[in-house]
């Protein structure tokens, strides 16, 4: 056949297997960045919940 001869069926199955490591790569970066900003989240809860603190000790001492 004339795909064989021109190798089209082993181009489109390296293109297929290129695909699907970058999908990895990608994936895995994917869940790094999910990772930090679930830290981030976290971190300014903590900074929200300290500010409210302050605040609620700054009302009683004025009262």
């Amino acid at each position: 056949m004339l795909g064989d001869r021109v190798n089209v069926v082993q181009a489109f199955g390296s293109m297929i297997v290129e695909m699907q490591d970058k999908s990895r790569r990608n994936f895995d970066r994917l869940i790094g960045l999910g990772t930090a900003m679930d830290k981030a989240a976290d971190y300014y809860d903590a900074q929200d919940e300290e500010h409210y603190k302050r605040l609620i000790e700054i009302e009683k001492d004025s009262n």
